[in-house]
């Protein structure tokens, strides 16, 4: 995984040192416990977070949280969702293993917090492009109304562009974040 510079966020082996490579799962028998791994590097924090992904859930924890912690430079959060081994999607339950369960960065001139989601992160380097072209469909409207609002960053965004913004979150968990982050 590479900073945004560049700079290998993870030193030399794997991030967890061995420790999960034999039990990876395998489509074709429907074995093993580690799905994947997702990461999210924030840009210009340079915070790091990662999401292990498995069927169950990991024989060591505190192994696997020593291992990660040792290999990958500003780690912030280490999550595990466990998701049960027959559904395409790959994160399920998503619960904390080590650190905080976010990172901060900075998008488009706003500091949020962002945390593992099934959601598609924000990409720090699109996301300005795709609230300016957002802000130029809007032409004089004065109340916007984002249904899908998540953590919040097109209507905290949208804000001091518009009246009125009003943003609909899919569950209590992420209404609680888009209030954090408005604040």
């Amino acid at each position: 995984m590479a900073g945004p510079s560049g700079e290998f966020v993870l030193r030399g082996e794997p991030a967890t040192g061995g420790l999960l490579e034999a039990y990876a799962f395998d489509r074709d028998t429907g074995t093993g416990l580690v799905r994947g791994v997702v990461a999210q590097l924030g840009f210009t924090s340079g915070e790091a977070m990662i999401v292990l992904a498995a069927t169950r859930d990991v024989p060591d924890r505190m192994a696997l949280v020593r291992a990660v912690r040792d290999r990958v430079m500003n780690l912030t959060s280490l999550l595990l969702s466990v998701q049960p081994r027959r559904t395409p999607e790959l994160l399920g339950s998503i619960r904390l293993l080590w650190g905080r369960p976010y990172l901060e960065d900075e998008i488009a001139g706003l500091r949020l917090r962002l945390y593992a989601s099934p959601s598609v992160p924000p990409n720090p380097k699109a996301q300005p492009l795709w609230l300016d072209a957002i802000a130029r469909g809007l032409g004089g409207a004065r109340t916007v109304v984002d249904v899908a609002c998540e953590e919040g960053l097109v209507p905290i965004w949208l804000a001091s562009r518009v009246g009125r913004v009003i943003g609909i979150a899919p569950d209590r968990e992420a209404m609680l974040r888009a209030w954090e982050n408005a604040r």
